[in-house]
């Protein structure tokens, strides 16, 4: 497959960037606000784009503080129809270049799919539990801060070139800086990310923002497409799964997998100029369990991790105060369906029990979904 790569846009193809970009979302205060009188304003955004005189505007900055603080960049909502422009172009020519276990930021490859794979792989490594297998888990350190860009154009230009419109587009995306003229979210503490993990304080031409499209591509995707073709073709490992900036290998030999260490930190280091965080790469038996990707894997069960039940009971507790909040009740029954996928049957009970208020709130025999039985 050849990435499709153009010099001019079609009023078509920013219409169904436009669409994409309303998918789930229709309904927030920069797609309403967009949507009006929406045809004119995608005809000069297109007019813009195809004339070269199309610049970014200031993105608006904020902080999560769930489950730790970091800092998120939203980009203004004509900017994010020419991300989602630019993706609808390169997205499937680098998708289908991947390989099979690069679970991130991919349609149908999410937490599910990866924690699937690595315990197939963990059953195929120790022959179902029966033989002693030992994993390296790497964590890569301050991953989106440390990207480097020109880096990363690098290789960009290596498969895309840098003349077409579609290449000026995203040259433009990945070297804009989102903290130049930023427009603050009130009551933002930027002072709650520790500057190690913020743009603010990140090295010259370093650092991609969290929450662009792009940024998903180009990170999870195209900067470390490279490292998952190394395990894989020079050090043949034949288990290896990884979610964004979190991956594990699976060896029968533990002194196997520390020379492989090494020749990872080696590659990271003279190839992307990133390195591996020293407190989360371990190198451990796998009848121990593995923590990824927001389960716990052990021999012939999973869990969910400790933090998520945390969360869940929350839910579950506020839930019940409040029986008949729509948001809440919709994420209790997510805590739900996604511990059907885990060995979690008598936690999915203590969830609906906690939730359950007689003759308001009530639960399936099977524990599957909590639902309203009256209306306000």
């Amino acid at each position: 497959m050849l990435p499709r790569l153009v010099d001019q846009y079609t009023y078509k193809d920013i219409l169904e960037a436009y669409l994409d970009c309303t998918k789930r979302k229709r309904n927030t205060y920069t797609a309403i606000a967009f949507s009006v009188n929406f045809e004119s304003k995608l005809r000069k955004l297109l007019d813009e784009i195809n004339s070269n005189t199309y610049q970014i505007g200031p993105s608006r900055g904020f902080v999560v503080t769930f489950p730790k603080p970091r800092e998120v960049w939203a980009a203004q909502f004509r900017d994010r129809i020419v991300h989602h422009l630019v993706c609808r172009d390169l997205a499937p020519f680098y998708h289908s270049r991947f390989i099979n276990t690069n679970c991130a930021c991919i349609e149908g490859r999410g937490t599910l799919y990866a924690t699937e794979y690595l315990t197939k792989f963990c059953r195929q490594a120790t022959e179902n539990w029966s033989k002693t297998a030992w994993a390296l888990q790497f964590d890569i350190h301050n991953f989106f801060v440390s990207i480097n860009r020109s880096v990363l154009w690098e290789i960009l230009v290596k498969d895309i070139g840098e003349t077409s419109l579609t290449s000026r587009l995203l040259k433009q995306i990945i070297f804009n800086n989102p903290t130049q003229g930023c427009i603050v979210k009130p009551g933002t503490n930027f002072s709650l990310v520790p500057k190690h993990k913020s743009l603010w304080f990140a090295p010259k031409d370093c650092g991609l923002p969290i929450g662009d499209l792009t940024s998903q591509l180009c990170a999870s995707g195209v900067y470390l497409d490279g490292l998952d073709k190394f395990v894989k073709h020079t050090l043949k490992c034949k288990w290896y799964v990884r979610y964004v900036d979190d991956g594990v290998l699976l060896a029968h030999d533990k002194t196997q997998l520390q020379e492989w260490l090494g020749q990872i930190e080696e590659w990271l280091k003279t190839r992307r100029k990133i390195m591996l965080s020293p407190s989360k790469t371990t190198i451990k038996p796998l009848s121990g369990g593995i923590n990824f990707a927001g389960a716990y894997i052990l021999p012939f069960r999973t869990y969910p991790r400790k933090m998520t039940i945390s969360r869940a009971i929350q839910a579950a507790k506020a839930l019940h105060k409040a029986p008949f909040d729509k948001h809440l009740l919709a994420s209790i029954n997510s805590y739900i369906g996604m511990m059907r996928h885990a060995n979690a049957f008598k936690l999915r009970a203590k969830l609906c029990r906690i939730a359950q208020v007689p003759y308001i709130l009530e639960y399936n025999r099977d524990y599957t979904k909590v639902y309203n039985i009256v209306s306000i």
